[in-house]
């Protein structure tokens, strides 16, 4: 993430959220190989326990938000999956980005959704 601070300028980044258990599900559900899950592809696999994910998540996220912070980064965090199902959330959370672009409520909604495709997400 260094590199890209470095060598891009970054006003503002918004960052999905959701539980860590939640997150640690989804990545068990999506990375497993014959009972095998990775915490992250350079790891080679392994096996992992839920505990070990979920820490993993957890920092990966703390790095994040340290790093956004450490370089004056403002960032907005969304929470996921709740977007998903409140389009108005959206707008809420990101009103500022909108308005900034002249965009409303209403083209906003429009487009969110068509965009998701409920069949892929793991609620």
């Amino acid at each position: 993430m260094v590199n890209i601070i470095n060598n891009f300028s970054i006003d503002h980044v918004i960052i999905p959220i959701r539980s860590l258990d939640s997150v640690t599900k989804s990545r068990e559900n999506t990375l497993f190989w014959d009972g095998k899950k990775a915490i992250q592809p350079e790891d080679n696999g392994g096996d992992y326990s839920f505990d070990d994910q979920k820490c993993f998540n957890g920092e990966l996220m703390y790095n994040l938000i340290f790093t956004l912070t450490k370089n004056n980064i403002n960032y907005t965090t969304i929470p996921f999956p709740n977007y998903c199902n409140e389009n108005s959330l959206l707008y809420k959370k990101l009103g500022w980005l909108f308005k900034y672009y002249n965009v409303n409520e209403e083209e906003v909604n429009e487009v969110i959704g068509k965009l998701y495709d409920k069949n892929k997400i793991n609620f």
